[in-house]
Order: structure tokens, then sequence, then C-alpha cells
């Protein structure tokens, strides 16, 4: 399901978000990116498939001292290939390129944290850039506005951080700590805990817990027919 790590801009990256990073990462492992305003826009990089690269990357843009907002986003493959094209954040465009670009400077950017189940499947764009290029973009230039975000805020269970040169919006119920904005709970050190399926009342990792029919199932109960992308993770 992914998630996502935003700083605000006044807060430290300091040892303790660090690990809290790191965690991120750990859990969802199909690679990661970052934004944060340069200029009159923002910078995404993207594509980083280890924590070594991640930890790189932070060191070569300088993020350790940087008092600006910053947006992390660690990716769980629900749609489209595992790639670092298919890593968020995303420009906000039409076109595929620069979707996939792992550096790019633009201005307006996007990560998103949740399944957007109207987006057709694609064997290789995942649901998120095709919600971008065939949807979001027609209100790239109100996409800070109360009034299209809350139309954003109707897609499904859905999560989202837009990030532009003097402008940060959260969209969704995000966990705040230490000033730090996260959303979901995947940046805690211990793995979620359990809880029990409502099927077979076994006691499963929330990770391995879906909705379906308005009930929480492990792996094993659901229907054959049913996959991972066909229902809601727990988390």
């Amino acid at each position: 399901m992914c998630v996502i790590a935003v700083k605000p801009q006044g807060i430290t990256l300091d040892t303790q978000s660090f690990q809290s990073l790191e965690n991120c990462f750990d859990w969802n492992p199909d690679g990661a990116g970052f934004m944060y305003p340069e200029d009159d826009g923002v910078r995404i990089i993207k594509g980083l498939m280890t924590y070594e690269e991640f930890i790189d990357a932070i060191a070569e843009h300088d993020l350790w001292m940087m008092d600006k907002a910053i947006v992390f986003h660690f990716r769980i493959a629900t749609h489209g290939t595992v790639c670092g094209g298919n890593t968020h954040p995303f420009p906000i465009t039409k076109d595929i390129k620069e979707l996939q670009a792992t550096d790019i400077h633009t201005k307006t950017g996007m990560v998103h944290n949740g399944i957007i189940f109207q987006m057709k499947t694609h064997k290789v764009l995942s649901d998120t850039m095709i919600f971008v290029r065939d949807y979001l973009y027609e209100f790239r230039t109100e996409i800070h506005s109360k009034k299209v975000q809350r139309l954003i805020s109707l897609v499904d269970d859905s999560k989202f951080a837009f990030l532009s040169a003097n402008k940060l919006s959260l969209v969704g119920g995000f966990l705040k700590t230490d000033g730090w904005y996260y959303s979901n709970d995947s940046y805690l050190n211990a793995a979620f805990g359990n809880d029990v399926c409502e099927s077979c009342q076994q006691d499963v990792p929330l990770l391995d817990l879906h909705k379906f029919m308005n009930a929480w199932l492990c792996d094993s109960c659901l229907p054959d027919e049913m996959t991972r992308d066909d229902v809601k993770m727990r988390l």
C-alpha cells in the first residue's frame, strides 16, 4: 500500500527520523523517492531501489540540513511493474516519459498512498500514473485549491501529498509524530502487530489482512479468483 512521509519546513531530519525512514523502506521495499522545492518548482528524485541508494541520494542532494519541506514516498507495488520509473513522486503531466523520469524539475509533484480501484489495469503503468495522466492533469493549475482537494479526497481511501515551490498540501488522514506526517504507521519499528482473520479466526500479521465483502480476511481465506490487487489491505 506504500507510505508517504512528510517533513514540513522547519522540521529537522535527525537520527530518529532516519530510523523512521528506514522502517518505511523495510516495509515498503519496491523503491523510494523524494521531492523538495527548487527555484520556481520542485525537484523529483526517485528510482531508489535499495536503502543504500536512498541514503546516498539524501547525501547527494544535501537533505540533511535542508530547512525546506521534503516529501518522501516508499512503494509496495499493487499495479504496474516494479521499476525505478514507477516509483513516486510524479510530476502532474500526461507525458509518460516525464512520469517515469527519475530526476526531473517540475511545477508540482505528487505522491499517493492507496489503491485507486477505478483505474484500468495496465501491464506497465501503476494506478497512480494512470490517475495523474487521465484525471489529475486537468486540475494541475488548481491542485492546491480546497475545491479540487475535496474532489480528490473522494478517491477511495487514498491519501495524497502535493508540493509546489511555496505550497504543501496533504489530502486524507495523516499521522503526526515529532512534527512529521505519515500516511500510515509503517514508519514504526514494530511490525504493525497481528489481528484475527474473520473467517478462519487465525492470528495473522496486519499486512496479510485484506478487506473483502466487509470482512477482514487473510490470504488463505480470500476466494480463489481474488488477488491482492482486488481488495483493500488492512493498512
